[in-house]
Formats: structure tokens, sequence, C-alpha cells
């Protein structure tokens, strides 16, 4: 009786596993070489900043204020003895109220309108204004109209000297001293261009005031 050999078995699986291995060992030593070959410029970003790009710091923008200012009706700013073409000491003074006062930046919201009250003198002429000497008091309000509760008191010092300007402009134009906005500029222009031509042929011993006032 013949006895039937047993199948050999096949050697196909076995190559197969053999060559999966290999081409992940190929593609393994492939990747080590080209992460060696890499520029040293280039290194790759680490996780979590893929994509992010480095923008430089901003500058605050400085916080500044702007007022409309005005004249109380019926009470004017007064010069004694009126401007005119000829330079000469001359004092001014009088109240201005500072309404729908508004923070570009939104840091100075809490200042809503004000009043000054301001007295000063300077060398001028309807054209320059020199040696100004003056102080004002501007009281600041949380609410419009000046009602309700004060916030505090800046002290202003106008500048000693401004060229070209009117002698109330120049007296309304230096830095803020004291209180609210300490160390900034202030500057207004309450004159109205009317107002050059009767101070040469009239003088200007009182001035109806409706201009801006702005603090940087």
């Amino acid at each position: 009786m013949t006895v039937p050999r047993s199948a050999a078995p096949s050697a196909a699986p076995l190559v197969t596993s053999l060559r999966s291995r290999l081409l992940v060992a190929s593609a393994a030593t492939a990747a080590a070489m080209l992460g060696c070959l890499a520029p040293s410029g280039y290194a790759q970003p680490e996780p979590g900043l893929r994509g992010a790009s480095v923008r430089p710091a901003q500058e605050p923008s400085r916080a500044h204020l702007v007022c409309q200012v005005h004249t109380i009706p019926g009470d004017p700013l007064t010069l004694v003895p009126p401007l005119t073409g000829v330079t000469r000491p001359v004092q001014v003074g009088g109240t201005l109220e500072l309404d729908h006062c508004s923070s570009p930046d939104k840091s100075l919201g809490h200042l809503s309108s004000g009043r000054l009250e301001f007295r000063g003198r300077g060398v001028a002429s309807c054209a320059v204004a020199n040696d100004l000497r003056g102080t004002g008091a501007l009281t600041w309000y949380a609410s419009p109209g000046r009602r309700g509760r004060t916030v505090s008191t800046s002290v202003l010092h106008p500048a000693s000297r401004t060229v070209g300007a009117k002698l109330p402009d120049a007296l309304l134009t230096g830095t803020v001293a004291s209180g609210p906005l300490t160390g900034r500029h202030y500057q207004a222009s309450v004159t109205k261009p009317g107002d050059t031509h009767r101070c040469l042929t009239q003088g200007l011993a009182r001035i109806v005031a409706d201009g801006r006032m702005s603090f940087s």
C-alpha cells in the first residue's frame, strides 16, 4: 500500500512578510537621510506653532480728548485795554464751557463736560501774542451739561509765546499742570475770522467764543 506524501508548505507567505519588512526599513532609512540633508536654516516649526506669524508689538495709541468750547451767553471774554493793531500789554479773562467731549480711544470717556475759568495777560496786538502769563482752572463733570458730580479740576498753564496766534487763542494753548490730563498739551481756537477785521478797525474788547478745544 502506498502512503501519500504530505503537501510541502508554501513559501509564498514567508516571502511576502520579508518583503514588507524590507520596504518599511527602506522607508525609515530614506526619511532619516532626508532629515539629515535638510538645510540648517529651515528648522521645522514646533508643535502648536505651525502657521503662526510673529507681529511687532503695537504702540498704544495716545489718549486724547476733544470738546466744543464756547462762552456763556451774555458773558463774553473781556480784553483790557482792547486789543488793537498796536502791540502793548493786554489782560484777558472769562469763563468758557466745554460740551460734547469725546475720547476717540475711549480712555477718557468719564470726562463729559467742563467749565474753564481763566485769567491771563500778554504783550499783544491783533496779529501776535508774546510774553504770556496766566492760569486756568478747568472743572470736569461726569455728565453732559455740567450736571451731577464733578470729577476733578485740571490746572492749565499757557505757553509763554505763540507766534501768529490771537491773544485769547494763545492763552488757551499750553500744558496741563495738574489734575486730569496732567502733562498733556491743550489747544483751543475761539476767535473767528471777523474778529481780526474788528480788531484792526475798532479794537477788540469782547469775544463771543465758539470753537473747539483738544487735549493730546
